[in-house]
């Protein structure tokens, strides 16, 4: 929520997935990245 001169504003900010993986520090999704990075690795 932005909130300025008693005007109120609900703002939501939506990450692509690009940078979801770059800024996550979320142990499992780490892990998930990691895993599907090895996967893509393997298959190149």
């Amino acid at each position: 929520m932005i909130s300025t001169n008693n005007n109120n504003v609900m703002v939501e900010f939506k990450a692509s997935p690009l940078e979801k993986d770059l800024i996550t520090t979320d142990r499992r999704e780490l892990r998930e990245i990691l895993e599907r990075k090895r996967r893509e690795q393997e298959s190149a």
